[in-house]
């Protein structure tokens, strides 16, 4: 196959090139026929038509390159897709290669693990059965908890307010007992003063108690003497 291929490139390499040969010298020939027929006008149009059958080679050349180009990676798909083929006919001989035993035990292996996966299958659904049977009583057990819970959780807030007024009330009470003991002292402080006032007011008493003797003895001697009455009278307004 590949030899066929690079023979069909050559000879259209061949092909090809001797087309575009042709054409060139037919077109150089052409030229050449038209310059002898138009001598007369001079050889100023020699430089143009030499110019255009250069551009004519260019094109024909690139044109050429081009579907080289083209074929070449035609070829290569070609040769590409049949390696593919020839690689798909390769598996497909080794499939045909395997016995009808080999099959056949390969289809019992797989039917024995099928069914140990269909066993193992139901022994897991039983299990799970069993095991949300076995869930259910915790679950109801769980919100009996929860509901316990929230119940405990409220007497725990509310301790925690009565725990907060005993203690705001137990520092008033504090704050009572201290102005308890200020007034305490303070009283402390008027017994004593009260006390020392009780007992000057009995030395006063006892003076006044003085002061009266003597002014009675004062009177008595007054009457004795003659015409000093007046003065009691004076004491007495």
């Amino acid at each position: 196959m590949e030899d066929l291929d690079l023979g069909l490139n050559i000879g259209f390499d061949t092909e090809f090139q001797a087309l575009l040969e042709n054409t060139s010298g037919t077109a150089s020939h052409s030229n050449q026929q038209d310059l002898s027929a138009s001598s007369s006008t001079g050889c100023s149009k020699c430089s143009q038509y030499r110019k255009d059958i250069q551009q004519m080679e260019k094109e024909h050349r690139v044109n050429f390159l081009f579907l080289k180009k083209k074929v070449i990676s035609t070829d290569m798909l070609i040769k590409r897709f049949k390696s593919k083929q020839d690689d798909i006919l390769s598996i497909s001989n080794i499939l045909l290669l395997i016995s009808a035993d080999n099959y056949a035990k390969t289809v019992l292996t797989l039917k024995q693990q099928l069914d140990n996966a269909n066993r193992d299958s139901n022994i897991l659904s039983e299990q799970l059965k069993s095991a949300m049977e076995s869930i259910k009583p915790l679950r109801e057990n769980k919100e009996v908890l929860e509901s316990a819970l929230r119940e405990k959780s409220g007497a725990v807030a509310h301790l925690t307010d009565r725990l907060h007024a005993e203690e705001a009330l137990r520092n008033q009470r504090s704050s009572v007992a201290q102005r308890n003991q200020e007034l305490e002292r303070e009283k402390q402080e008027l017994d004593k003063k009260i006390k020392s006032l009780e007992t000057r007011n009995k030395s006063m008493q006892s003076n006044i108690k003085g002061l009266e003797s003597e002014y009675s003895i004062f009177v008595l001697n007054e009457k004795s003497d003659n015409g000093s009455l007046h003065v009691l009278d004076f004491f007495k307004v």
